[in-house]
């Protein structure tokens, strides 16, 4: 017999069933009772949760009658909509003059504060754009633990979430002016770099006893995430040898012909870092560098990623005019004739030519692939060049065409072409190309220790403290950085002077919480529950005591094993065994099947 919420085996007698806790097919308790319970089970998940409501609404609707006031609103409730969804959020609960919308559930992402951000300010821009006087917007953003789970209502169904977070966020909206996005200092914390941000007096709000510090969310900066990350400070560069070794070898096959190669892990193993560095020597040598990045902002935003490139490959040049746009043979061609329109229409600059507007599609992108080709080869053929290519997980589908068609020119040109992305995204067109792929790992033991010397020193009794972290932290980079960061953090505001004690007190960085949790999201349904099982029983779980407390038989648990060893691989790491699931810091999983303050993660690498 099985349950029929979650299809787990239940034993005979039975009353509930063990796995999610609904009712057994022939339990006295009511089938929609049962099923009520299977559907609110939620998760503990840290994200990003944005508030907006009309300021003064009521007064514009008093006297209205129904229609005449939903008419009057609406407007404005759709271009609330419209931002929330085109920055990848959900709308999570809708009133009659404003909305709560949730960023990084029900699947997690990593830049769930800067796309909460950018949201905000587009629903800003959009409401004043409608030119109605009267209808002015308040905004509240705030990053923290909510639990999220869907409630079903008699003709409708609601993903929520729940907690103090909630709650604060909307005394954020309501403290607002006018225009005005409010964001909280955990917000800021994550999007800081990318996004402007103004600090602004503590306010005391209601419900909360201390005064809570705040930030007006300004703009969006235009730097690209490495430009953020690095204006912050970077920590020593440890541990690439081999792959910059590998990287050298192939800048030295560029010749007549060029050549391909890519950077691939998984976030935060430190793929930008390897790529700049290796880029920055090459400039020392005379390499000409162009580069663009994918924005998680911009993957909707037609040739986004293109019109970085081709700004960067045309500084310090001129603006794109006709007789820059090539000449001799190429001029000959029709379609030639229209690639200073086609340049001009990616760089957002204005377009002259009637013919453009009256292109079809189609042949409109044809023509921006073959004016930016012959641009890049006019640009590349005078010396050795390294196109960088970063973050192609994020690049829009308009873009990714254009490189697709852009990698011919190592065949014939002085180009090295470098490419980063995440394990989980490969690009399909690079299936069929000569790609030199060289995977990123977690850092190797001497050099995790080495990276923790310089950001925390070498004083012998942080010894143990350090092995703990680089046990914990399965040895990546962005790991290592943030947690020692955070033990910085601790002990220079005195909150500890043990630093035993400091390591009792910390808790995930909220810069790889995302990261951790996109990762488990990407497991089955199935080893997902296992992992979340698993991480409520205690720091080491043997497949004995797993068996038993899930019923589950050896050959199905074996495998749901087995394909947490591959997920794990996946990750850069492996530490899964026949014998033990190790614990790590990162995972205090986001599920309501256990209290996620006091649960562990059994996978490592996080």
């Amino acid at each position: 017999m099985s349950c029929q919420v979650c299809s787990s085996t239940l034993r005979a007698g039975d009353l509930f069933c063990s796995a999610c806790g609904a009712a057994a097919p022939n339990h006295p308790v009511s089938p929609s009772v049962s099923e009520a319970r299977g559907r609110i089970a939620g998760e503990r998940k840290f994200l990003t949760v944005l508030c907006s409501d009309l300021q003064r609404s009521t007064d514009l609707i008093s006297e209205l009658d129904p229609e005449e006031a939903i008419s009057r609103l609406e407007p404005a409730l759709i271009a609330m909509r419209t931002a929330v969804r085109r920055s990848r959020g959900i709308v999570s609960k809708e009133g009659g003059d404003g909305l709560i919308a949730l960023f990084g559930a029900p699947h997690a992402d990593d830049n769930h504060a800067v796309l909460a951000c950018h949201a905000a300010l587009e629903l800003v821009r959009r409401i004043k754009l409608l030119n109605d006087p009267e209808l002015h917007v308040r905004v509240g953003v705030h990053s923290g633990y909510v639990v999220a789970h869907v409630i079903e209502a008699d003709f409708s169904s609601i993903y929520e979430a729940g907690g103090p977070a909630v709650h604060l966020v909307k005394r954020f909206e309501s403290t607002a002016n006018a225009g005005q996005i409010l964001a909280s200092e955990s917000c800021q914390s994550l999007a800081t770099g990318i996004v402007t941000f103004k600090a602004l007096p503590p306010k005391r709000l209601e419900g909360f006893p201390a005064l809570v510090p705040c930030y007006e969310v300004v703009e969006i900066s235009g730097l690209s995430r490495w430009r953020a990350r690095s204006t912050s400070g970077l920590s020593s560069f440890v541990g690439r040898n081999e792959q910059i070794s590998q990287l050298e070898r192939a800048a030295q096959l560029v010749g007549p012909s060029g050549k391909i190669a890519a950077v691939v892990g998984t976030a935060g193993i430190g793929k930008s870092r390897v790529v700049h560095e290796f880029v920055d020597a090459l400039r020392q040598r005379d390499w000409q560098v162009i580069e663009a990045e994918g924005n998680p902002l911009e993957q909707a935003v037609p040739y986004a990623l293109l019109k970085k490139l081709l700004q960067s490959a045309l500084q310090p040049e001129k603006p794109v005019v006709a007789d820059q746009a090539g000449s001799g043979e190429a001029l000959a061609s029709a379609d030639a004739e229209l690639w200073p329109a086609a340049l001009n229409s990616v760089l957002d600059q204005p377009v002259a030519d009637p013919r453009w507007r009256d292109l079809e599609p189609l042949l409109r992108r044809r023509v921006i692939i073959d004016a930016v080709r012959n641009m890049l080869d006019r640009v590349i053929s005078s010396r050795p060049t390294v196109l960088l290519l970063e973050d192609l997980h994020w690049i829009d589908g308009q873009s990714e065409t254009v490189v697709e068609a852009l990698m011919s020119l190592a065949a014939t040109r002085p180009l090295l072409v470098l490419l980063t992305w995440r394990t989980e995204h490969t690009p399909e067109w690079l299936e069929h190309l000569d790609v030199l792929r060289i995977w990123l790992r977690s850092l190797d033991a001497a050099s995790a220790n080495m990276l923790l010397d310089n950001l925390l020193g070498t004083a012998p009794d942080l010894d143990a403290l350090k092995a703990r972290i680089l046990r914990h932290t399965g040895q990546i980079p962005l790991f290592i950085e943030e947690v020692a960061r955070q033990f910085i953090s601790r002990r220079v505001a005195g909150e500890t002077g043990d630093a035993d004690a400091s390591w009792d007190t910390l808790e995930i960085p909220p810069t790889v919480q995302g990261v951790i949790a996109s990762r488990i999201d990407r497991l089955p349904k199935e080893d997902k529950a296992l992992l979340q099982l698993a991480s409520v029983l205690g720091p080491r779980v043997s497949p004995n005591l797993l068996a038993a407390v899930t019923d589950m038989p050896t050959a199905q648990l074996q495998s749901r094993l087995w394909s947490l060893e591959v997920f794990s691989r996946r990750c850069g790491r492996s530490h899964l065994s026949n014998t033990c699931l190790p614990t790590t810091l990162f995972a205090r999983l986001p599920t309501s099947l256990f209290s996620a303050r006091s649960a562990r993660c059994c996978t490592a690498g996080y």
